[in-house]
């Protein structure tokens, strides 16, 4: 994932530790439009074909290499004639958003085929009573990955170490799940789930994004690491939020 510079976006680069106190939260939520479905990942493999398909969302000027200047609108309060920079609903967000694209089998004819999509992005701000200027908005250009495209695998018991993903059936199970329990889609096999997937006609793939951010000795954010992970962490109180 790669963001913008739209000013409405936040985060909370420290992790504050709440006893006993009322948080504040406020979410709001877009619909992002499937942009392609590519073998690029500018973050993994810049300037290579990435080894597996991608679908892409969000700014249209997604390519084999990110720059920050695809992502700096210094105007992007005027939205005129510019619903071809973005397949958000929301214009002045140019942030682009992929995943590894869902395939699946069709015993009739024998081949893969691959799943239509679309994003949902949720952008929650909370913070503690009175403290809404400890929430800090999103740095331009920060790059972020979670989850782990070449694993094959399901998850086991003990595995607590990873980040908050988790498979669901929409608002059958949605609040119902979590990333241990959920963290991929080997439950729906196992819990005799066929069915009902039929009824639904969806699954959900939900991936939760750190919400802290380390910084320099500036006290700047830091908007990438080497792995585009370690820059970036989740608040200790993350697996509870629903």
């Amino acid at each position: 994932m790669v963001l913008g510079e739209l000013h409405l976006l936040f985060l909370n680069f420290l992790n504050v530790v709440t006893v006993g106190y009322a948080i504040n939260t406020k979410l709001f939520a877009q619909n992002v439009g499937l942009l392609v479905n590519t073998r690029l990942d500018p973050l993994v493999s810049p300037g290579n074909c990435s080894s597996h398909v991608h679908s892409v969302y969000g700014n249209a000027e997604f390519r084999d290499k990110v720059q920050k200047r695809m992502y700096r609108d210094d105007e992007w309060r005027d939205t005129e004639e510019k619903f071809d920079t973005t397949t958000s609903e929301l214009i002045p967000n140019l942030s682009s958003y992929w995943v590894p694209s869902l395939y699946i089998w069709d015993n009739d004819s024998q081949k893969y085929h691959l799943v239509d999509s679309f994003v949902r992005t949720y952008y929650r701000i909370s913070h503690l009573e009175g403290k809404r200027n400890e929430v800090n908005s999103f740095p331009p250009f920060l790059r972020m990955i979670v989850g782990d495209a070449t694993r094959k695998e399901a998850w086991q018991p003990h595995e607590t170490d990873r980040d908050d993903i988790r498979w669901t059936l929409r608002t059958l199970n949605r609040k119902n799940s979590n990333y241990l329990t959920h963290g991929d889609w080997s439950y729906l096999l196992e819990g005799g789930y066929d069915n009902v997937i039929a009824d639904q006609g969806q699954v959900e793939f939900v991936a939760k994004f750190p919400d802290c951010l380390r910084v320099n000795h500036r006290g700047e954010p830091l908007t990438k690491s080497s792995n585009f992970r370690s820059h970036a962490t989740y608040a200790a109180s993350k697996f509870n939020r629903t």
